[in-house]
């Protein structure tokens, strides 16, 4: 981090001390967004570019900016190169499916992490005042119907090997030190397992009308 720039990183537009930071911080070139006017390019240079006409090492602070980690990527979003990325990535992907191994792999890897305050907020600021259209309405009940749901009964977890039975996700997850969350949806479609943590237990969900 220090060889971006040519002078102490204090002197940098938006520095902040890393013992008082409550977010990830990233230093930007902004030649890499915005021309010498400070005009937001179309199309961002990329980090080759300016490697290529020198401009990505040993830079003065007044070329560089502190962003939070979230802010850069929104930035980097407005990017004309990085829309039609996605949007070829996205048609590579058609009709791509998954394994159950990466699948599993990606759980396992979401188990435990949480949205800071700063992410939270935006999902929230994004999502006031959105409804549900009728037609998601009704596609949610029609696969809800039948289906013995814990808004009709009281449900407990049970664990298949011991025989020793749960109050809740919750209660159990905290024996176990699994994720809860992921214990109930498991639940929900059938056997829940935990190859890495708990290979030789399973649970199921067990109701009492």
């Amino acid at each position: 981090m220090l060889n971006y720039c040519c002078e102490p990183v204090d002197r940098i537009e938006g520095y902040i001390p890393e013992e008082k930071r409550t977010v990830k911080m990233v230093i930007h070139h902004r030649l890499e967004s915005h021309d010498e006017n400070g005009t937001l390019r179309i199309r961002f240079l990329s980090m080759q570019q300016l490697k290529d006409a020198g401009l990505y090492y040993n830079r003065p602070a007044s070329e560089l900016i502190w962003m939070t980690e979230s802010d850069h990527k929104s930035l980097h979003q407005k990017d004309l190169s990085y829309k039609e990325n996605l949007q070829r990535m996205s048609e590579k992907n058609i009709g791509r499916k998954m394994s159950n191994t990466q699948k599993n792999k990606l759980r396992e890897k979401a188990i435990g992490r949480k949205h800071t305050a700063e992410t939270k907020a935006k999902l929230r600021e994004a999502n006031l005042g959105k409804k549900m259209q009728k037609s998601v309405k009704d596609e949610i009940s029609n696969t809800l119907k039948g289906r013995c749901t814990t808004w009709s009964v009281k449900s407990k977890i049970k664990c298949i090997e011991t025989g020793e039975i749960f109050e809740s996700a919750n209660a159990c997850a905290l024996n176990y030190g699994i994720d809860a969350s992921l214990l109930g949806r498991k639940c929900d479609k059938g056997i829940a397992n935990f190859p890495k943590k708990l290979p030789n237990l399973h649970f199921i969900r067990v109701y009492e009308l």
